[in-house]
């Protein structure tokens, strides 16, 4: 008995996800506390964009993409809920990968403003979307990264041989996001606790579990005031960014960038609601590119506006990220399952990081976590021809740029968050959804997608185009 289990021991060492291609490594960048005293690394990819290899039969590949757009706070969006918003990505996400959803083994997908959205907002989402109950679900809250997390996880099972096609992603509604309001110790009635309500007595969940800070008892931008302070990052610098951002998504959404990710919504008592390129005749669309970029009209205006944290501030709604609804979709696959079904691959995943700092520095975590990702690569970041850096705050991206000394031309080409939104439980898949865009339409080869999140993480993505 105890030979043969050593024989299943070996056969099973032997066929281990990093037995091909992944090699095994300890020590961690030179005076880089926050990288990991273990990593997996993957195996370079040659330069330039490369057909698919059939000895990469674990490895994970982005075979679909899809996103609605993104709503403003209380904008055409504002009927959908979460799981709503994720099942039209999800479908659309599915349509273009076209192979049988009855193939799809798990899912991952990202939400921080679950309160309201009904038990297991991932698994609503997914049967929304009309794929079988057999799909294992799970909900995932990174705050702002857990749309990128959520692909992470997606790629650990492709990679460890547990599922062979995943959707992954994220969804948000903030504007459904609803009040609190504390149970009372004694036995009340709805109505007399409403009547017992104090001033400050309801608890908005949007802030509290998105946008507030819990360790220092302040806002997410406090925490970004505090850093572009203490960097010596002006107000002109941050409306200076704000202002290209903009500029980029409006150029970007006229010259069509976005089309191969922007999926429509339609009205939610229309049929045309499935998601897809094919929608009822005569049926208008609510929304079919994000609301925020018309504001690009509105500029002029970026530096009349007032601080939002502080008296005396740097921080601007207008240099801020906006409070948004959306959803976007992708759907990995692992390199046998791509060439078992002759799919034609957009992209390699090769490799992942998480970092954690201290809650008051969670705006440098993009450039703490971009240097561990790439070594985990065996890259450096003259490899690397476009970022996507979500846009918490002008600040964070100039912090972020500062940092790692990136030329701006090549981060967020498109835009970023100031300008598209920032549905926190979805940015993170969005960014990578918009990198994929990017490097198929300037015939790039190496992008990196990373995201700072509340608490003081960052979560960062390396990919390879392959069409």
């Amino acid at each position: 008995m105890r030979s043969t289990r050593m024989a299943l021991a070996a056969r099973s060492f032997s066929h281990a996800p990093w037995r091909r291609g992944w090699s095994y490594r300890r020590g961690s960048l030179a005076g880089e506390q926050c990288a990991p005293r273990m990593a997996f690394t993957c195996t370079a990819p040659k330069a330039g964009p490369q057909a698919f290899e059939v000895d990469h039969s674990r490895d994970a590949f982005i075979v679909s993409v899809a996103r609605t757009p993104n709503g403003c706070f209380r904008g055409k969006l504002a009927d959908f809920s979460a799981p709503d918003l994720g099942a039209i990505a999800i479908r659309a996400a599915m349509h273009r990968a076209n192979f049988d959803p009855a193939l799809i083994d798990e899912a991952f997908f990202g939400n921080v403003l679950s309160a309201n959205c009904g038990q297991a907002p991932a698994r609503r989402a997914i049967l929304s979307a009309g794929l079988p109950a057999s799909v294992v679900c799970t909900t995932v809250n990174k705050v702002c990264s857990s749309g990128l997390k959520s692909v992470m996880f997606g790629v650990n099972s492709l990679n460890l041989g547990y599922a062979d096609a995943v959707v992954v992603g994220g969804m948000e509604s903030m504007t459904n996001a609803p009040y609190y309001v504390k149970k009372p110790k004694d036995k009340m009635t709805k109505e007399q606790i409403i009547q017992s309500l104090e001033p400050g007595g309801l608890v908005d969940g949007m802030v509290m579990d998105g946008l507030w800070d819990p360790y220092g008892a302040y806002l997410m931008g406090n925490i970004a005031e505090n850093l572009a302070r203490r960097m010596n990052i002006t107000r002109e610098e941050q409306d200076n960014h704000a202002t290209r951002s903009y500029s980029s998504a409006a150029r970007a959404q006229s010259l069509g960038n976005f089309a191969n990710e922007l999926v429509p919504v339609y009205p939610k008592d229309s049929t045309a609601v499935d998601g897809s390129v094919n929608f009822a005749e005569n049926c208008e669309a609510l929304l079919s590119s994000d609301e925020e970029i018309s504001n690009f009209l509105r500029v002029d205006r970026l530096p009349k506006l007032n601080p939002a944290f502080e008296e005396n501030g740097t921080i601007t709604a207008g240099n801020s990220s906006k409070i948004s609804d959306g959803a976007a979709a992708l759907i990995l696959a692992s390199g046998a399952f791509v060439k078992r079904h002759n799919l034609k691959p957009i992209a390699r995943v090769l490799s992942q990081a998480d970092v954690e700092l201290p809650p008051a520095e969670y705006p440098l975590a993009p450039a703490r976590v971009i240097p561990v990702a790439l070594q985990r690569a065996r890259m450096d970041a003259k490899d690397v021809d476009y970022y996507e850096i979500n846009e918490a705050f002008s600040a964070v991206s100039i912090i972020v740029n500062r940092m790692l000394d990136l030329n701006p031309a090549h981060v967020n080409l498109f835009g970023g968050s100031v300008a598209t939104g920032h549905p926190i439980g979805a940015s993170g898949a969005r960014i990578l959804v918009t990198l994929t865009s990017v490097l198929r339409q300037t015939s790039g080869t190496i992008g990196v997608a990373a995201v700072c999140n509340g608490g003081g993480g960052g979560s960062a993505l390396v990919i390879e185009r392959m069409s």
